[in-house]
Formats: structure tokens, C-alpha cells, sequence
């Protein structure tokens, strides 16, 4: 069993490509692998309906790394590095991934 956490992303109006540049150029998804053995795989959804908008969604091996993910020194400063293209918060929810 693993859990998915989704992360919906809103940028400022006309700014998702760069974004997701910044994004990639930041490695945020090699970085998260390298700090947290339970992180599995993590992938970005483009939104088909809202040209600034996308998610970060991850798989995970348990809960608690995603809540050890969460609490890391490294997650913060991505989270500050990428803060400036964001037109709101992220909000982000957990799903236990079924295996029927």
C-alpha cells in the first residue's frame, strides 16, 4: 500500500511555464527523493482547464514520510525560492492509494 499527496498549485495569471522551469531548474523532486527514503515518485499534472494552474502529486511509502517531508529544512526553502510565482497557498491533500 502507498499514500498520494496532491498538491494544487496557482500562479500569477500568464506565469505557469516559467514556473514550472523554475520548478525543474530547483529540482524539487530529485531533492525530496534524496531527503526522504519513503518518497516513491513524484510527477506534475497540467491543468487542462486553467492555463495557470498544475499539481505536484507524489507517492509515498507511508504517511509519516510525507509529514517528515513536509516538516524538512529543504521543502522550506523551495517553498521560499518558488514562493515569488504563486498566486495563492498551495493546498495539498493526502489519499491512500487503493490497490482494488
Amino acid at each position: 500500500m502507498s499514500f498520494v499527496s496532491q498538491m494544487a498549485v496557482k500562479v500569477r495569471p500568464g506565469q505557469r511555464a516559467d514556473a514550472i522551469a523554475a520548478f525543474k531548474a530547483r529540482r524539487v523532486l530529485e531533492e525530496c527523493a534524496d531527503a526522504i527514503p519513503g518518497f516513491l515518485k513524484g510527477r506534475l499534472l497540467l491543468a487542462t482547464d486553467c492555463p495557470d494552474a498544475f499539481v505536484v502529486e507524489a507517492e509515498w511509502a507511508n504517511p509519516g514520510d510525507i509529514q517528515e517531508w513536509q516538516n524538512h529544512p529543504v521543502r522550506a526553502a523551495q517553498a521560499s525560492d518558488l514562493s515569488g510565482w504563486l498566486a495563492e497557498e498551495p493546498e495539498t491533500k493526502i489519499y491512500e492509494a487503493s490497490t482494488e
